[in-house]
């Protein structure tokens, strides 16, 4: 099951702004934190922060947390918002200290015990992400607070108790792409093909959602539909070139089709794509281990972007740059990398960023005159 860090952190971040007036969870009026005797921030500023963490302005969001904490030390937001910079950044258990400090501060605060069950659960304690989780479900019954619970069932070997809050989710969110891969994949390892594909089709149509049409178009291979599973994945692998089980789908859906030269082209870009995620895998790991090390992120950033995650590679670079501020070269193949991704606004806004720190760094000018000439060609549109 994958615990990822952005469904975790960046909804509840959300929910963290927009219901801080009435407290997060089932907490009453009476139970949330008093702003006016300065025990927590004001909104706007919370709302400050997290855009910067989703946005990937991890330096930013830093600085921003650090003078937060100078003034307001016992919020539970802000201790959250340190963990979730943490958990962003590379630094689990960082992060979890952070999340139980925000969590013993208010324990009604559900996003603090959510986040906590994501970081035991990739950490594999799942006897702690399931308390967790439970507590973050009991507290605001959520579909992503269930889908925690049901996912971390699954790890502890209790498959019907993950379909039962699995279930759940969806009933609170019909709509959660998220759960319903979820509970699809349960329904896969038990080979139960019938109820995998009535939980991914309502979602396999909708345009967007080119995970859940993958795993609907493996079903229709399962079930011999080979030529409807190649008229999905043949629009998937110009969506997800870097998605290996997208290649390795429309290799299967080529074959049964007759079409024995394209399916071979299509296993060779599959072993090329998962020799890459093997080595991404390698380093993530050992980021995890020694989350200090640049060299490490910057390996990590290179790999993603020769697979096709070039938004990836700006994440990794953005985590580095929190330990390297100064580090111009990061900056600048952040914007080249912004480039590739087809964003020349953004990456111009890199470059004049670049040069506002040091004038005398040439490349920015140099890149910066790229990402205008870019942004005309693609809408016509100028880049100062």
């Amino acid at each position: 099951m994958s615990y990822w860090r952005g469904e975790a952190i960046v909804r509840l971040l959300a929910a963290a702004v927009v219901t801080f007036a009435i407290g997060i969870g089932c907490a009453e009026k009476g139970d949330v934190p008093d702003v006016a005797a300065g025990r927590e921030p004001g909104d706007r500023v919370l709302q400050a922060v997290a855009l910067a963490q989703q946005s990937g302005q991890y330096a930013m969001a830093g600085a921003m947390i650090d003078s937060l904490a100078a003034r307001f030390p016992m919020s539970a937001r802000v201790a959250f918002l340190r963990g979730a910079q943490y958990d962003l950044t590379g630094f689990e258990d960082k992060a979890i200290a952070e999340y139980e400090k925000a969590r013993d501060i208010d324990d009604t605060f559900a996003g603090a015990w959510h986040n906590l069950g994501s970081a035991f659960a990739r950490q594999r304690q799942y006897g702690q992400a399931l308390t967790a989780f439970q507590k973050a479900a009991a507290l605001e019954p959520t579909a992503g607070a269930y889908q925690g619970v049901g996912n971390t069932w699954f790890e502890l070997g209790e498959a019907d108790s993950a379909v039962a809050a699995l279930r759940k989710a969806i009933e609170l969110d019909p709509s959660s792409v998220p759960v319903r891969l979820s509970l699809a994949s349960i329904y896969r390892s038990k080979g139960e093909t019938e109820s995998e594909r009535e939980v991914l089709a309502p979602c396999a149509a909708v345009s967007f959602d080119t995970e859940c049409a993958r795993d609907y178009s493996q079903v229709l291979l399962r079930e011999g539909k080979a030529p409807a599973a190649l008229d999905s994945l043949s629009k998937l692998v110009v969506e997800r070139p870097w998605d290996k089980q997208v290649y390795f789908a429309y290799a299967r859906s080529l074959d049964a089709t007759g079409r024995r030269r394209e399916a071979q082209s299509a296993r060779e870009r599959f072993a090329e794509i998962e020799a890459v995620d093997k080595e991404i895998f390698r380093m993530r790991e050992r980021i995890a281990l020694n989350p200090e090390s640049l060299r490490d992120r910057f390996e990590l950033a290179d790999l993603y972007r020769k697979v096709g995650r070039p938004l990836d590679a700006v994440n990794t670079l953005e985590a580095a740059l929190v330990l390297a501020p100064g580090n111009l070269h990061i900056r600048n193949n952040i914007g080249l990398l912004l480039l590739d991704s087809e964003q020349p606004e953004a990456a111009a806004i890199v470059f004049r960023q670049i040069m506002a720190i040091d004038s005398s760094f040439t490349p920015a000018y140099q890149n910066l005159e790229r990402a205008r000439k870019a942004a005309m060609a693609t809408d016509g549109s100028r880049v100062r």
